[in-house]
């Protein structure tokens, strides 16, 4: 547990350093940050790290676990359609679930000044993200090179593009 932990905080600090380094670089060189900014901005990256380092175990800890005893025991099945259904259905509602995508919704929402309505842009991202993960697993189970994936779907947006007011 320990061990985790430390593995966590390394990875994190890992992950966040370069845009650290490049954030410090411009508040130094190009912006003029006073050293009340730099405490500033040192406190919160602190709170950050914290933040994310507590999120992180909590996921090991927590979902993963679960996540994976999922990942065993759909393969006992030995349905496909039943293994597509379940990874829809968990995609789908991780999505819908997500509070990213909800900020995204509300923008748009917000943007388009009503006419784009947010559960409609949510549920079709959920959509659009179960659908891809499904077809992501049909793609590893038959070998299907990912360079037609991504021809048919250019040629989608191609056709959509067609139906679009500017």
């Amino acid at each position: 547990m320990i061990c985790d932990i430390k593995e966590t905080i390394i990875e994190v600090v890992q992950a966040v350093f370069p845009l650290t380094l490049a954030i410090l670089l411009l508040m130094l060189t190009l912006v003029g940050t006073s050293l009340n900014q730099l405490a500033s901005f040192f406190d919160e990256h602190i709170t950050y790290l914290t933040g994310n380092d507590f999120f992180l175990v909590g996921v090991k800890i927590g979902i993963l676990p679960m996540g994976e005893a999922i990942g065993a025991d759909l393969p006992k099945h030995n349905s496909l359609a039943f293994i597509a259904i379940v990874v829809f259905l968990l995609s789908f509602l991780t999505t819908i679930a997500e509070p990213d995508v909800r900020v995204l919704s509300n923008m748009v929402n917000l943007v388009s000044q009503g006419s784009i309505d947010s559960n409609m842009i949510i549920i079709s991202i959920a959509f659009g993200v179960g659908l891809f993960v499904v077809i992501s697993i049909f793609r590893t189970i038959y070998g299907i090179p990912i360079r037609y994936l991504f021809a048919a779907g250019y040629l989608i947006i191609l056709a959509l593009s067609f139906f679009c007011t500017e």
